[in-house]
């Protein structure tokens, strides 16, 4: 999974921190697309067989149907293939319409790269995305994996998502 961190002042600041800062100073898309060419630069390095996690933010997306064109130009300039990429929608339940997202996951696909749900909390969110964008994995949030073994309510809703991501 392509991450992005930064140090200052001798500390680790996770992109948890970094992106709503540059959507704070209302600098998001330059800096969505400045973490994405570090992450494919760095990706070029990778063993052949690797394949890339690359977080995308879908609300930027449902905004720019065109919206990963920086992503693609960056690709195209590297030795990593699109085909090696999957795009890692992150926060997909905050999103009001996934309409707004098919032309820029359909463009994807055609690029060869395939499609993650990113941090599903919510069984309901996670049927909707699925039946939208047919993704190849689904990546549960910490949320709900946290102590999993001890809890059986976890557990169930651990199993309900299995299930619906094996079913798409």
């Amino acid at each position: 999974e392509g991450l992005l961190r930064a140090r200052a002042d001798s500390a680790n600041h996770p992109s948890a921190e970094m992106f709503p800062a540059a959507r704070a100073l209302r600098v998001e898309r330059p800096f969505e697309t400045l973490s994405w060419s570090c992450i494919v630069e760095s990706a070029d390095r990778l063993p052949a067989e690797s394949r890339l996690f690359v977080n995308v933010n879908p609300q930027l997306l449902a905004l720019e149907p065109d919206g990963l064109s920086d992503l693609w130009r960056a690709i195209d300039v590297s030795t990593f293939s699109a085909s090696r990429v999957t795009l890692d929608l992150v926060e997909v339940e905050n999103v009001e319409s996934l309409a707004g997202l098919s032309s820029a996951v359909q463009a994807a696909r055609e690029r060869g790269a395939q499609v993650a749900l990113d941090d599903v909390t919510s069984p309901y969110r996670a049927i909707q995305c699925c039946e939208a964008f047919h993704p190849e994995w689904v990546k549960v949030d910490w949320e709900i994996t946290r102590g999993v073994a001890r809890d059986p309510r976890r557990r169930s809703i651990l199993k309900s998502l299995g299930r619906l991501a094996r079913h798409f």
